[in-house]
């Protein structure tokens, strides 16, 4: 079985999911330089140790009972994606 990015549907913004808007960026840049090594940071702390958190993402979405289906199975897979094909922690 293969998978398919979203990017190939016509969706090619995954980095810029949490974004501003430019003209925005003066008047943000103090919250800004305080949020973003934040969520860098707490990427990279997902990433090294996912399991809780997809846990609870697990719980949830059964607890939500949306029709959306996730299972631990899903989630491991997709930490194992994101590591291989999506994210590196990189100098900047």
């Amino acid at each position: 079985m293969k998978y398919a990015l979203v990017s190939e549907a016509g969706y090619p913004f995954y980095p810029q999911a949490l974004s501003i808007r430019a003209a925005d960026k003066q008047k943000l840049a103090p919250c800004l330089e305080k949020l973003v090594p934040i969520v860098q940071r707490a990427q990279v702390d997902f990433l090294a140790n996912p399991a809780k958190t997809n846990e609870l993402i697990v719980d949830l979405v059964k607890q939500y009972n949306t029709g959306w289906v996730y299972s631990a199975g899903l989630a491991d897979y997709a930490i194992g994606k994101m590591r291989e094909d999506f994210v590196t922690n990189g100098p900047d």
